[in-house]
């Protein structure tokens, strides 16, 4: 019994991170100029230079790091409570302490690709106290052997 409960929760892990069946089309791959984005009054705002990421193709236990870049569109300083990522292949970091009104940062993603040809899309969580709330961030590509 103890090794279908093994059985049942390495499954689970691997149909979670396989990003199988997840489709990148139509994700939009435009960027926003970050200095180009006007001041909100009533608290803090994260806006997101892109909110998206295809890293192509990588090889089987590549390590993929990508940088999404945001800046604190609000008039009060922004703090980011957690970052979560929808595969325990992939380790984001948050940026220490508040960003204060106007200024830049980056969530760092980081994948160690699996060994065996999948796709791969990844969702990161973004938990902050900006007035728009929560932000999904998306890094996807496909892996080869």
């Amino acid at each position: 019994m103890k090794y279908i409960g093994i059985l049942f929760c390495a499954s689970l892990t691997l149909f979670a991170c396989s990003g199988e069946g997840a489709s990148a089309e139509g994700a939009s791959e435009e960027k926003v100029n970050l200095s180009d984005t006007k001041t909100t009054t009533g608290g803090p705002e994260i806006v997101f230079e892109e909110e998206s990421f295809d890293f192509g193709t990588a090889k089987g236990k590549d390590t993929i790091v990508h940088q999404f870049k945001f800046k604190n569109t609000g008039d009060q300083p922004l703090h980011i409570a957690n970052v979560s990522a929808s595969c325990g292949c992939t380790i984001p970091n948050k940026p220490d302490g508040p960003i204060a009104p106007g200024e830049t940062s980056v969530i760092t993603a980081r994948i160690v690709a699996p060994s065996a040809k999948t796709k791969k899309d990844v969702r990161i969580t973004v938990d902050s106290d900006a007035k728009s709330g929560a932000k999904v961030l998306r890094i996807y590509g496909q892996i080869a052997e």
